[in-house]
C-alpha cells in the first residue's frame, strides 16, 4: 500500500513537473513573439514569466511620405506663319541733267614749269576727260586723263615750252552720249625780270650783240651768228646775214636829207656795238 502510494504521488509529481514545463515553454514563446511583433495598437502586452527579463522595444515611428505629382510638361505652342511684308518696288531717280557748273585752275598764274591743279564739278556726267591745247590757237596737244568721276581735282605739270599761258580742255560726257565743254587757261610767270622781245623768252644767252630800235619794231644783231633780227610790233620778224666787214662803204641808194644820213650814220656804229642779252622767242 505504501509502495503504491509512493508510485502515484511520483506520477502525480512527474505530472507536476512537466505541465510546469509545458507552462514555461509556453510563456517563453510569448515572451519571443512579444519583442518581435510591433503593436499597433499601442496597448501593453502581459508581463514574461518569472525568470525572463523584460526588455521594451520602442515603436517605429511611421514615416509620411508625399506620393510624387505628375510635373506637367510643357507642351509646344502653335508658331503663327509670318505674315509677309509687302516690298515696294525701287524707284529709279532720274540722273541729273549734264552740266558743267565750274572748272577752275590752281594758282593761277603758275610758275613755268610748275604744278597746277584743275578742279571741275558736272553733275550728271558719266565720264570726264581733259586735254591740253597748244600755246597758239586752240589746237589738241595731248589728253591729259580719261574716265574721271563727274567730280574731283587733279595736278598736272605745265610743259616747259609754254611760257606764257596754258590752256585745257573739260570734255564731259552723260550715259546717253551728250557733251558738254568748259576751257580754262592759266598764265605762266616769266623767268625773267626784263627783257626786249615781245614776249617772255624761252631761254637766255649772253652773247655779243647790238640793239636799235625803229618805228613800229626793233633790230637786234648777234655778233655769235652774224645775223640781224627785225621784229615788228605785230609780232611778226624778220631775219638777215650780217655780210658787211670793217671798211666797206655804206652805199645807200636813194639819196638821203642830211639829217637822216647823220642819224643812220650813227645808227650804223652804234649797232655794231655792244654786249647784250640773245633771247630765243
Amino acid at each position: 500500500m505504501g509502495a503504491r502510494l509512493s508510485s502515484r504521488r511520483v506520477n502525480t509529481i512527474l505530472m507536476l513537473l512537466m505541465l510546469l514545463s509545458f507552462i514555461a515553454c509556453d510563456a517563453f514563446e510569448a515572451d519571443v513573439q512579444y519583442g518581435d511583433a510591433t503593436s499597433t495598437t499601442g496597448q501593453s502586452t502581459p508581463a514574461p514569466a518569472t525568470g525572463m527579463t523584460q526588455t521594451s522595444t520602442a515603436e517605429p515611428t511611421a514615416l509620411s511620405t508625399t506620393a510624387p505629382t505628375d510635373t506637367p510638361r510643357p507642351r509646344p505652342t502653335a508658331t503663327a506663319p509670318p505674315t509677309p511684308v509687302p516690298t515696294t518696288p525701287p524707284t529709279h531717280t532720274p540722273l541729273a541733267p549734264l552740266q558743267i557748273l565750274s572748272f577752275t585752275a590752281r594758282p593761277d598764274p603758275v610758275e613755268r614749269g610748275g604744278m597746277v591743279t584743275l578742279a571741275w564739278d558736272a553733275p550728271g556726267a558719266a565720264s570726264v576727260g581733259i586735254t591740253r591745247l597748244s600755246e597758239q590757237g586752240d589746237i589738241f596737244l595731248a589728253t591729259e586723263a580719261l574716265d574721271l568721276p563727274a567730280r574731283g581735282s587733279i595736278t598736272l605739270r605745265v610743259p616747259e615750252d609754254y611760257v606764257e599761258s596754258i590752256k585745257y580742255y573739260l570734255g564731259a560726257r552723260d550715259a546717253h552720249g551728250t557733251l558738254d565743254q568748259a576751257y580754262v587757261t592759266v598764265g605762266i610767270i616769266c623767268r625773267y625780270d626784263e627783257h626786249i622781245a615781245p614776249r617772255c623768252p624761252l631761254t637766255r644767252e649772253h652773247v655779243g650783240a647790238a640793239y636799235e630800235p625803229f618805228e613800229r619794231g626793233h633790230m637786234i644783231w648777234r655778233d655769235d651768228t652774224r645775223e640781224i633780227y627785225v621784229l615788228y610790233e605785230d609780232g611778226s620778224y624778220e631775219s638777215y646775214e650780217d655780210t658787211w666787214q670793217e671798211g666797206d662803204p655804206v652805199n645807200i641808194p636813194v639819196p638821203f636829207p642830211p639829217c637822216l644820213t647823220i642819224a643812220w650814220s650813227i645808227s650804223t656804229r652804234s649797232l655794231r656795238r655792244g654786249d647784250s642779252s640773245h633771247e630765243r622767242v
